[in-house]
């Protein structure tokens, strides 16, 4: 599935960020790297993709979630 989404960054995530998003809940992204604004993107965790969205004021928030 991961190939579907080469056109757009990808976000990967820690377990405890990866557990609120299979849960729909929009997440704080951490670090020097971590992008402050996206129209588009994925997140994963340990390579499986999790869910699309967007990054709004350094937050990650789901518009599809995959479980």
């Amino acid at each position: 599935m991961a190939a579907g989404f080469a056109q757009l960054p990808e976000i990967r995530l820690d377990a405890q960020q990866a557990t609120a998003v299979r849960h729909g809940n929009p997440v704080l992204l951490t670090g020097a790297g971590a992008p402050v604004s996206l129209d588009e993107c994925w997140v994963s965790f340990k390579g499986e993709v999790l869910a699309t969205g967007w990054v709004e004021f350094g937050q990650f928030k789901c518009r599809r979630v995959f479980n």
